[in-house]
């Protein structure tokens, strides 16, 4: 029998400093029990088997993203959805020239370990630290893996962080 453990007791110093998504998810990694992370963004919604779904694709040396739709402020009304890609194999290669990123990070899965041995997100970056994340991992043999069915709502928000900003920051560490 599977159990899924959750870690909700957020540090209020990387919460009230300000720092942004990258440390705060540190944090829960370092606090979170099991061999397997996953995130979800507090305003994204996961499908009933997004897990389900995932796990059997995991492996030690691989992050497990899934396809989302967008929505503004009702989750049935999607207005968008994610970046596509052919199959696994473009999808790392998306991520090694900084194309696009494949699958959001509310979507990943990840082993603990690997995430622990990589130094986590780097916290100089307040935006694109997942991009810069996930970019560092696939220049070290990761394989970026997608599963190509929505399993994640994704909620946009014209005054949230996620905008030409994001990719802008990202081009700085380049």
């Amino acid at each position: 029998r599977r159990h899924t453990r959750y870690w909700r007791d957020w540090s209020s110093d990387v919460c009230s400093s300000d720092l942004g998504a990258g440390p705060a998810r540190n944090v829960g990694v370092a606090n979170a029990y099991g061999d397997v992370i996953a995130f979800l963004d507090s305003d994204d919604i996961w499908h009933e088997r997004k897990l389900e779904l995932q796990l059997p694709q995991l492996e030690d040396n691989s992050i497990v993203g899934c396809y989302a739709n967008y929505f503004v402020s009702d989750a049935k009304k999607i207005v968008g959805s994610s970046v596509k890609s052919v199959n696994d194999a473009e999808a790392t290669q998306a991520v090694l020239k900084a194309d696009f990123l494949p699958a959001l990070t509310s979507s990943w899965i990840m082993k603990k370990d690997l995430f622990e041995q990589n130094s986590g997100f780097d916290g100089r970056y307040r935006l694109a630290q997942d991009f810069e994340f996930a970019n560092r991992l696939t220049r070290k043999g990761v394989q970026f893996k997608v599963i190509r069915t929505p399993l994640l709502s994704y909620r946009l928000n014209e005054m949230g962080e996620t905008s030409n900003d994001y990719i802008g920051q990202f081009a700085t560490w380049q």
